[in-house]
């Protein structure tokens, strides 16, 4: 005999159903990670889901295990994946939920109307929380399911046939992810996160078929795969090196005409360290940690005039930890930044750089290591400001900024839309910071930024399809702004043939951040065969030591 047909949910077999639902992921994780459009070692779109409903799962566990409404379950997984977000998808995720709470209000037992509701209303917050929606994405999957099961709840059917027809009504649209996206077509693959969201619903299915089969609807700790929350996201910020920590932190802007800041760099190095030459011909920003301001502004000010001096005595300045975050405070503890800035970085050498031009703060992530939204809310709790600016500095990290702004209303963030480690680099170093107007750094950022192209070098992991070209597992490659790759037998190689499609007349700076797994000696020989190259280019080598890609690169 088969067992009881559920009609409806209460609040034990809601957490029950997504815990199965969540679980049904976890155990295709890699499979999800492994649809990566670009054969790269990145694929992380598996793990970010899983990152974000884990965030659910450890605030259901103290949820009593009987007697809790499903008002109650649905608002914790709604705030814990808003909060927990993690990639683009996981904050898509995050957004179905969202929604979903949104649709089933304070019904404390849902229907399959009710659910199909809720599901409704995902979709509509889904579609909202991206600026410019996708089709052939998790987006197509999500809303080609909420009309079946819209549909499906209208035959009055129970939630054994209706989670059938959700999971027909996905994988249809999984299956045509690749007509709706050329770019999955080519590589031969199906839309990641919309994998993910078909696994989740066939969770939800199973549940339903376990207790249809008379197994009980509890939740067998022996299937559980087993929970291994991410660590905890320290914000940091570098130590300053010993010998120059009783020195002084100099910055100003020269104004003049024909500047070079190859020829300033040159000058300006005598005189300390931690030194930054950026800018054009007109408009030279200038950051050095030295012992001599004094000669420092001499030596600028026949250059051209003067601007935003600013001189800090760095024994006055130190590094103030709380709860494990880290943020650079001068003056007094407790003292308040005018505009704090929080910048995300993948390497020890980057975290110093954004330090040294003036990050409040930085925290780690980047590929592989997506930040979430607790993460940047944790972070920004330790900035001494009211204003802060967040540097994303990957593409698959912004919407998880974005995110945190708007659970945070009591302070004034803005999120800058950084898509790269070059971006956020080239953004920082040359805004002005003493603007007191968030408006105007966020106009002054979107000039810099139109002038930024950024690229990487990394080694390929699989055979694969793009842009018409074929790689095959080992090959490296050469990747700027998403429509200009390069194939080569050796990564640098691979940076010389990237440079040569992205460097455009008009251009004046290439700069190079090398990652672990390249030496100083490889890193100075790449500097010297690009500087060969582009002679009317000045050529700026940085130790970045970002993992998985040898080389970062920016041109403007």
């Amino acid at each position: 005999m088969k067992g009881k047909l559920i009609e409806s949910l209460q609040g034990k077999q809601l957490k029950n159903l997504f815990i199965w639902g969540a679980n049904s992921l976890f155990e295709r994780e890699e499979y999800i990670n492994n649809l990566n459009v670009f054969p790269v070692p990145d694929g992380d779109t598996g793990t970010n889901m899983k990152l974000t409903l884990v965030a659910a799962l450890e605030a259901l566990k103290e949820l009593p295990q009987d007697q809790v409404s499903a008002t109650v379950v649905v608002k914790i997984i709604k705030e814990s994946t808003l909060k927990g977000a993690r990639g683009n998808s996981g904050v898509i995720l995050s957004q179905l939920f969202r929604g979903f709470a949104l649709g089933v209000g304070d019904t404390d037992v849902l229907t399959p109307a009710d659910f199909s509701r809720g599901l409704v209303a995902g979709v509509t917050a889904a579609y909202r929380a991206v600026m410019r929606p996708v089709e052939g994405t998790i987006l197509t999957v999500a809303r080609e399911v909420s009309r079946a099961a819209t549909k499906s709840a209208d035959s009055e059917c129970g939630y054994l046939d209706y989670f059938k027809t959700i999971c027909t009504a996905a994988r249809i649209a999984l299956e045509d992810t690749p007509r709706l996206l050329p770019v999955l077509r080519e590589a031969g693959v199906v839309d990641a996160g919309g994998m993910g969201l078909l696994c989740l619903y066939k969770g939800y299915y199973d549940y339903m078929e376990r207790v249809w089969n008379n197994l009980g609807d509890s939740i067998p700790e022996d299937i559980m795969v087993p929970i291994i929350s991410s660590p905890p996201v320290h914000a940091r910020v570098v130590e300053l090196p010993q010998e120059t920590v009783g020195g002084y932190c100099t910055e100003l802007l020269i104004k003049g005409a024909g500047l070079s800041p190859e020829t300033l760099k040159q000058e300006l190095q005598l005189f300390g360290d931690s030194l930054m030459v950026v800018g054009e011909g007109d408009l030279v920003k200038i950051h050095i940690h030295t012992e001599q301001p004094g000669a420092v502004l001499t030596a600028c000010q026949g250059r051209g005039t003067l601007h935003d001096i600013k001189i800090d005595n760095m024994q006055d300045q130190h590094r103030h930890r709380v709860d494990g975050i880290e943020v650079s405070e001068g003056g007094s503890a407790g003292e308040e930044v005018a505009i704090g800035t929080l910048a995300v970085s993948s390497g020890a050498g980057l975290d110093e750089i954004f330090s040294s031009i003036g990050a409040t703060a930085v925290i780690p992530g980047g590929q592989s290591m997506n930040t979430s939204a607790n993460d940047f809310l944790q972070a920004i709790k330790k900035i001494p400001s009211r204003k802060i600016i967040i540097l994303p500095n990957n593409k698959n990290i912004l919407l998880a900024a974005q995110q945190a702004v708007t659970l945070m209303p009591d302070r004034e963030l803005r999120v800058i839309p950084t898509k790269s480690i070059p971006e956020g680099l080239s953004v920082l170093a040359q805004v002005n910071l003493q603007e007191k107007s968030l408006e105007k750094i966020i106009k002054q950022a979107e000039r810099i930024l139109s002038t930024v192209k950024s690229g990487q070098v990394t080694e390929a992991v699989r055979d694969a399809s793009i842009n018409g070209l074929d790689i095959t597992t080992g090959d490296w490659l050469g990747m700027a702004d998403e429509d200009r790759l390069v194939i080569a037998s050796n990564k640098k190689q691979a940076l010389v043939d990237l440079v040569e499609k992205m460097v455009d007349s008009g251009d004046e700076i290439i700069s190079i951040y090398y990652g672990q797994q390249v030496t100083a000696q490889e890193a100075d020989q790449v500097k010297k065969s690009l500087s060969g190259r582009h002679p009317e280019l000045q050529v700026e080598l940085y130790f970045g030591g970002q993992p998985l890609y040898p080389y970062l690169v920016g041109v403007e």
